[in-house]
């Protein structure tokens, strides 16, 4: 009778330490998942910020080819080279020598003009 005893006592030690092993495996999962999550969250609003700068600076390069306002926060360029009746220019966000975000695309030479007397100069 005691052996019977004893060995129940080992069963109940190996469920123990089974139910011990689960749930410290059940935590290491849980907080990966919780770290993926935050991470991918952290990913997404990085993405949607940018993606909110680049329409930004569309809306901008827009305005300059159809000879509308451009938004004062923008920074203007205009950069050497012209395709018939257009030049290039660089739009961004920043100031200094490295911009947050930059867009290059075609805008009509007289407005690339107009660019170059309001920053006081230029090509």
């Amino acid at each position: 009778m005691k052996r019977s005893r004893t060995i129940h006592r080992r069963a109940r030690g190996f469920l123990l330490m089974d139910m011990t092993m689960a749930l410290m495996i059940g935590t290491v999962v849980l907080v990966s998942t919780l770290a993926a999550v935050a991470h991918v969250r952290q990913a997404e609003t990085k993405l949607a910020a940018t993606r909110a700068t680049m329409r930004r600076l569309e809306a901008g390069l827009f305005a300059l080819r159809v000879g509308e306002n451009v938004d004062p926060g923008l920074k203007l360029e205009r950069l050497p080279g012209t395709i018939d009746v257009f030049t290039w220019v660089r739009i961004s966000t920043g100031t200094g020598q490295t911009p947050r975000a930059s867009l290059v695309g075609l805008v009509p030479a007289d407005r690339a003009a107009a660019i170059d007397r309001a920053m006081g100069g230029g090509q």
